[in-house]
């Protein structure tokens, strides 16, 4: 997934090629980009749940039992979350406008 398939593509994208309009070239990559985004998106939203779940027990083992260990683990894990937030808002940024151009018009 990711690409137009330029050597074959559909009649209806030949057609529009070859009279100079491409938009729906454009679009169909548009529209291939998107699903990439929503994949990409939907799979670091999975890990940052899987990280939120690992961190929230590493608080809890934190209160019963603290120790130095525990405190870098928690440290770890509290950064990858803060980077994995970071994706996230960076490709909800990308998929926006994306998402604003395949809406139909009214």
């Amino acid at each position: 997934m990711g690409s137009v398939d330029e050597e074959n593509p559909s009649p209806v994208l030949k057609r529009n090629v070859a009279s100079g309009d491409t938009s729906d070239v454009a679009a169909a990559r548009d529209i291939l980009d998107f699903d990439d985004l929503l994949v990409q998106l939907e799979q670091l939203e999975r890990r940052e749940r899987e990280v939120s779940l690992l961190r929230q027990k590493l608080h809890d083992r934190l209160n019963a039992f603290p120790n130095e260990v525990a405190v870098r683990q928690e440290a770890q894990v509290s950064a990858e979350r803060r980077e994995l937030h970071r994706q996230i808002d960076l490709l909800r940024n990308q998929l926006t406008p994306i998402r604003h151009q395949l809406e139909p018009e009214e």
